[in-house]
C-alpha cells in the first residue's frame, strides 16, 4: 500500500514541477521578445498640446523616420536635375561669357560678407 500512494505524491510532484517550468519557460519566452527601441524625434508643431499618448509619439516618429529616407532620395534627385540645368544653361554661354562668369564668382566670393551683394544677386543662378 505504501508504494502506489508515493508512486501517486512523485507522480503529482513531477507533474507539479513539469508545470511551474513550463509555465515560467512560456512566461519568459513572453518577455523575451525585445521590445521596440524608443524612437526619438520632433512631433509637428503644436502637436504637444494635444495630449498625445505615449504610443501616438511613437508611431509618429516611426512615420517620420520612415518618410525621411524617401526625402532623402528626393533631394538628392533634385541636386542632379538642379545640376543638369547648371550645365544647360552653361551650354548656352560662349566661351567669352563662361570666363567672365567664372572672373564674376571669383571676385564676388574674394568679397566676404562685407558687400551684400553677392547675397541678393548670386543666389538665383542669373534667373529674373
Amino acid at each position: 500500500m505504501f508504494r502506489p500512494r508515493a508512486l501517486s505524491v512523485f507522480a503529482v510532484l513531477t507533474v507539479g514541477l513539469l508545470t511551474y517550468l513550463v509555465s515560467t519557460t512560456t512566461a519568459q519566452d513572453k518577455e523575451d521578445p525585445k521590445p521596440q527601441p524608443r524612437l526619438k524625434g520632433t512631433l509637428p508643431m503644436n502637436f504637444r498640446l494635444l495630449g498625445l499618448s505615449e504610443e501616438q509619439k511613437q508611431q509618429i516618429y516611426k512615420i517620420q523616420n520612415d518618410y525621411d529616407a524617401k526625402l532623402a532620395a528626393l533631394e538628392e534627385q533634385i541636386k542632379k536635375v538642379k545640376a543638369e540645368e547648371r550645365q544647360a544653361i552653361d551650354k548656352v554661354l560662349t566661351d567669352a561669357q563662361r570666363a567672365r562668369l567664372k572672373e564674376i564668382l571669383k571676385e564676388k566670393s574674394g568679397v566676404g560678407d562685407s558687400g551684400s551683394e553677392s547675397k541678393s544677386s548670386g543666389g538665383s543662378g542669373g534667373k529674373p
